[in-house]
């Protein structure tokens, strides 16, 4: 279970919030939303999208390393950190979409880990012309029900948590967040980064607080992306990276994506779970920016 916050770790969580925008951040409106955002650095677009119950600050440390190559975009999803409203008509594609036309931006790569990589497939099949690669982390898969069937252990995971939110005991809903999403169901808490599980706890702990409506979460298209994708829809280069410590259904949504995408790419970081960009964040940078501006083959030259 989640053990009692430590101060030295509430005081290094408070500083990482507060330090973490340096660049521009501001509020685009669309739809009824409010969207958060915030811009660093300069170079190619690369957006990244956070997982849910978390918020942009879960990429800390892939905004201080890309923002020396690329325009880093983060973004707060609808229910998420500081975007604002409802609107339950509005696709999260489109919402992408307004998002770039504010910013004038007409192509980028997407990262999106979990619920933000759900977001992330959704647009590269919606505005294909508009991706130029992108990078699933421990991603979701809307409509993946249609395609294959969850095992047993995730499942038990999935009815916990929707038991205790059932009851809405946000305390007890965090820390099971943490403990299935952030330490993962083959580890112990004293053997992961103290700093990833008090921010997934917390962050987790704020969201539930401040966006208390299931509605408020992004709307995803229809038919869903896993029928689509079944029907090789499926158009940018595309990396899936995750951890070998993740729960059973992440990792048959990942070979069931580098299965059915061709030329897809596969990386697996080991030791890790389901936030594994802020477990091992120099490998996973280092895995990211070799597929995003890979070295050129001098023997083909």
């Amino acid at each position: 279970m989640h053990q009692k916050s430590h101060p030295f770790f509430l005081l290094c969580l408070l500083l990482a919030l507060t330090t973490f925008a340096k660049g521009q951040s501001n509020l685009i409106p669309a739809g009824k939303l409010l969207v958060h955002y915030e811009v660093q650095g300069k170079g190619a677009p690369l957006v990244f999208l956070h997982a849910g119950y978390q918020d942009m600050g879960m990429w800390r440390q892939q905004v201080a390393y890309f923002k020396k190559y690329n325009t880093v975009i983060t973004i707060d999803l609808p229910g998420h950190g500081e975007t604002k409203g409802v609107d339950t008509s509005l696709l999260v594609k489109d919402l992408l979409r307004i998002c770039l036309d504010s910013l004038h931006v007409k192509t980028a790569s997407f990262i999106g880990v979990s619920l933000g990589g759900s977001c992330v497939q959704d647009f590269a099949l919606g505005y294909p012309e508009r991706v130029d690669k992108v990078v699933l982390v421990a991603t979701g898969l809307s409509g993946w029900s249609d395609v294959f069937a969850m095992d047993t252990i995730s499942k038990q995971c999935f009815d916990r948590i929707a038991g205790i939110a059932a009851v809405h005991n946000l305390d007890s809903f965090a820390h099971e967040v943490t403990n299935i999403w952030g330490i993962g169901l083959t580890r112990n808490a004293a053997s992961v980064s103290p700093y990833m599980r008090e921010y997934v706890f917390q962050t987790t702990l704020a969201n539930l607080k401040h966006h208390p409506e299931d509605n408020r979460w992004p709307q995803l298209d229809s038919p869903r992306a896993s029928l689509r994708i079944q029907q090789h829809q499926w158009r940018p280069p595309l990396l899936i990276i995750y951890g070998d410590q993740d729960i059973p259904f992440i990792l048959t949504i990942a070979s069931w994506l580098h299965s059915n995408i061709k030329d897809s790419k596969e990386i697996i970081i080991p030791h890790t779970a389901h936030m594994l960009n802020m477990e091992e964040p120099q490998a996973f940078n280092q895995a990211v920016h070799a597929f995003l501006s890979p070295v050129p083959d001098k023997k083909k030259r």
